[in-house]
C-alpha cells in the first residue's frame, strides 16, 4: 500500500479526485495512471455497454494492477443516483429512504442496504455516495439503517451534502468529506472550490480529461498558496488509511448470480408497493376505471425534446406505460419541464371533455410553471389527479386539487407501484414521512 508521505504533490492530489469510467477503450490509460500511483478510483455510470460480469472483471483487473505495483487500492463506485447505471448492469433498484420511510418498514431498510451492498460487492465495487443529508426529518432512521446495511456488506458509504459554505464548519465534521462535483461546465473549478471548502475527495465529470483538469487546478492552487500542502497531506493520509481498513480484494461470487437476483427484486418490490401514499382523495376519484380513457401528462426534468407522445409499450418507463401494462387505454404526453409554459395551451386543448387526467409532477412545490399548468387544466373543467414523482411537498403545491398521490421517486418500480394504486389493484398503505409545512427541501433519496 502506498505511503502518502512518499508521494509527489501531483500524486497526492490525484488520490483526491475520482472520475467517470469511459469504457474499455480507457483501460490502458487507467492502467498507466495506476503504474504512476496517480489513480484514486473510478465511477461507473451505466454509459458503457457492459454487463454485470464484465463490470466485475474490469473492477478486479484494475485492483489487481494496483496490488501488483504496490499502489493504493482503488475506490470503485456505482453512480447510485443514475437509474440508468443501476439498470444497465442489472442492479436491483431499491426504493430510496423517503419511500421506505413512507411504507413504515424501518427495519427492512437494513435488509435492503445489505442486499444492495452485496450486489455492489459482486460487481467489484466498494464505495457508495448517498444519501443526501442536508437537513433532518423522519427518514433519518431509515437512512441510518441503509447505511448500516451497506457497511455490513463491505461497501464504504459517505453521506452526501449539498453545500457551498465551508463543509467542515457547517457540519462540525472531523472525518472524511466527499463532494460530488459532476457539473456540466467548469468541473475543475467546482472541484477546487470543494477542496477549499474542506472536501477530501471529489467526484468529477468528463472522465479522464475532467480528472486531469481537476488535478491540475488543485495543484496550481497549492503552488500559488491558495491551498496549503498540509491541507492536501491531511486529506491523503486519511483517504489512504480508510482504504487500508475498508478495501478488500477477492471476488465473493459471480456477479450474474447475485446482481438483480429474484430475492432482492422481491424485496425491492415489496418496499415500493407499501410506500405509495394517497395524501388526499376528497372527491373519491380513486380508483380510476380501467375501462375508460386516461390522459396522462408527465413533467420530465430531463427530456431532450420539448414534447413527445407515448401510445405503446416503448421505453422510457413512464407512469402512462405503467398504466398501459395493466390494460388501460392511455394517451400520454411527456412535457419537458422547461417548455411547460410554451406548450400549455396545446396540451390543454388536446384534453377531451370527460377524460380523466393524471399529471405526474416533479418537485412542483418549487416550480410555478407546474402549478400554472394544473390550474389551466382545472379552468377547462378537468379534475386532475396529481401523482408526485419527487418531493411529497407537491401535495401542498396544489391546494385546489382533490386527489394527490405521493410516489416519492420516478424509478420504474415506483411508477408501476403507483399505477397499481391508481387502478385499485393495490391498496395504498403509505404515510407521508415528513411534515409538509417544514421549510427544508432535503430528500433522503
Amino acid at each position: 500500500m502506498t505511503d502518502g508521505t512518499k508521494l509527489t504533490l501531483n500524486q497526492k492530489v490525484a488520490q483526491m479526485v475520482m472520475c467517470r469510467f469511459e469504457g474499455t477503450e480507457s483501460m490502458e490509460a487507467l492502467l498507466g495512471l495506476i503504474r504512476e500511483r496517480s489513480l484514486s478510483g473510478v465511477i461507473f455510470d451505466g454509459n458503457s455497454a457492459l454487463d454485470a460480469d464484465q463490470v466485475a472483471a474490469i473492477s478486479y483487473e484494475l485492483q489487481d494492477a494496483a496490488q501488483e505495483v504496490g499502489a493504493a487500492s482503488l475506490w470503485i463506485a456505482l453512480d447510485q443516483q443514475a437509474i440508468l447505471a443501476q439498470e444497465a448492469y442489472g442492479v436491483t433498484v431499491m426504493p430510496g429512504a423517503m419511500a421506505i420511510a413512507a411504507g413504515g418498514r424501518v427495519e427492512a431498510a437494513y435488509e435492503a442496504g445489505v442486499a444492495y451492498g452485496r450486489e455492489l460487492k459482486a460487481l467489484g465495487m466498494n464505495m457508495q455516495l448517498t444519501p443526501v443529508v442536508d437537513g433532518v426529518d423522519k427518514t433519518g432512521a431509515v437512512a441510518d439503517q441503509l447505511l448500516r446495511g451497506w457497511q455490513e456488506a463491505g461497501v464504504t458509504t459517505f453521506l452526501k451534502v449539498l453545500s457551498t459554505a465551508s463543509i467542515r464548519e457547517k457540519y462540525s465534521c472531523d472525518g472524511i468529506v466527499v463532494a460530488d462535483c459532476r457539473v456540466k461546465n467548469d468541473t475543475e473549478q467546482a472541484a477546487l472550490l470543494a477542496v477549499e471548502a474542506g472536501a477530501d475527495l471529489v467526484w468529477v465529470s468528463d472522465g479522464l480529461a475532467g480528472r486531469h483538469r481537476a488535478v491540475e487546478s488543485i495543484v496550481q492552487a497549492v503552488r500559488e498558496g491558495r491551498l496549503s500542502e498540509e491541507h492536501i497531506e491531511r486529506s491523503v493520509q486519511c483517504l489512504l488509511e480508510l482504504k487500508r481498513k475498508r478495501v478488500e480484494h477477492g471476488v465473493e461470487a459471480e456477479a450474474a448470480s447475485v446482481v438483480g437476483c429474484a430475492e432482492h427484486q422481491a424485496l425491492a418490490r415489496s418496499l415500493s408497493e407499501v410506500s405509495i401514499t394517497v395524501a388526499r382523495d376528497e372527491k373519491r376519484l380513486l380508483p380510476v376505471s380501467k375501462n375508460g380513457s386516461l390522459y396522462v401528462i408527465t413533467v420530465d426534468t430531463t427530456a431532450a425534446e420539448p414534447l413527445y407522445a407515448h401510445g405503446m409499450q416503448e421505453v422510457p418507463m413512464t407512469l402512462g406505460r405503467g398504466l398501459r401494462e395493466l390494460g388501460c387505454k392511455v394517451t400520454e404526453f411527456v412535457v419537458a419541464q422547461k417548455e411547460l409554459a410554451a406548450l400549455q395551451p396545446e396540451v390543454v386543448r388536446s384534453v377531451r371533455y370527460g377524460e380523466q387526467v393524471i399529471i405526474a409532477t416533479s418537485n412542483a412545490y418549487r416550480d410555478a410553471e407546474q402549478g400554472a399548468f394544473v390550474r389551466a387544466l382545472q379552468a377547462v373543467g378537468c379534475e386532475p389527479i396529481v401523482v408526485a414523482l419527487g418531493s411529497p411537498k407537491d401535495v401542498i403545491a396544489f391546494p385546489g386539487v382533490s386527489t394527490c398521490v405521493a410516489a416519492y421517486e420516478n424509478s420504474p418500480l415506483a411508477l408501476r407501484s403507483a399505477a397499481k394504486v391508481l387502478l385499485g389493484a393495490l391498496k395504498a398503505s403509505g404515510q407521508l414521512p415528513i411534515r409538509l409545512d417544514e421549510p427544508s427541501e432535503m430528500l433522503y433519496n
